[in-house]
């Protein structure tokens, strides 16, 4: 039987050479980072982006992935990640996007996420999160789309949350409580340009009504420009303004 390279083994080291992932071109071999799959790395060779979604990831994330100090796009979806989320992600200083939806991941959500100065995308929807939603991510100026929906989240969203120019927010089928709706509308930055329309709703939530909403699990893609933030149906409705001249 095939050695099977957890995550946790994958940094720094970046691994042993077999692994059982889907596509595990040149990892563990000499060939330079940027060669291995989905790495991307900058001229001076430090690594930018690791895109492994769907490749059959198991165990947690490494706890020391916050020395990739050029980091800016890590997206580790659809896999069968497990494990908390590691504290020190908040250390990646440059980190633009950041996907973990649709895997196992456990515990809360850490607070130092709220000391990414630069990130735009933050998806950990359909995990197993559990507590409330860290105020501190009120701090992350430069987000504009992210879901927390398909968890065990418990708590009110923060009412902080309204300084964020937010284009989606999924907080769907969780445990939150209060008028998630409201709370979000009170926010005094929030930014309803012309043609935008924001839908806030959560499973379970007193005095909001539920809806049948699509997860957000895997939205975005390597070709998405950091913070650019796709429209999705469902619990949330980004509608884009008409072109000129459009019918």
């Amino acid at each position: 039987m095939q050695s099977c390279m957890h995550l946790h083994d994958l940094l720094p080291r970046f691994g042993p050479s077999e692994v059982c992932w889907t596509n595990r071109a040149h990892w563990g071999t000499t060939a330079p980072l940027q060669f291995w799959h989905g790495v991307t790395t900058d001229a001076d060779g430090n690594v930018t982006g690791l895109r492994l979604s769907d490749n059959g990831l198991n165990g947690s994330i490494p706890s020391g992935i916050g020395i990739l100090a050029s980091l800016q796009h890590l997206d580790l979806s659809q896999n069968l990640v497990s494990g908390s989320i590691p504290s020190d992600l908040g250390t990646s200083a440059n980190l633009q996007h950041l996907d973990l939806s649709q895997n196992l991941v456990s515990g809360s959500i850490p607070s130092d996420l709220g000391s990414l100065p630069d990130l735009g995308y933050l998806n950990l929807d359909s995990n197993e999160l559990t507590g409330p939603i860290p105020g501190e991510l009120s701090y992350l100026r430069r987000l504009r789309y992210l879901a927390l929906g398909s968890n065990h989240l418990t708590g009110p969203l923060p009412p902080e949350l309204g300084v964020l120019r937010l284009q989606a927010l999924l907080i769907n089928d969780n445990g939150l409580s209060g008028r998630h709706a409201d709370q979000w509308r009170a926010g005094p930055g929030a930014d309803r340009g012309p043609g935008v329309q924001r839908e806030v709703h959560g499973a379970g939530a007193a005095g909001d009504t539920p809806c049948s909403g699509h997860s957000g699990g895997g939205a975005g893609s390597e070709h998405e420009s950091p913070g650019e933030c796709p429209a999705r149906e469902g619990r949330l409705r980004v509608e884009r303004p008409a072109r000129p001249g459009s019918p």
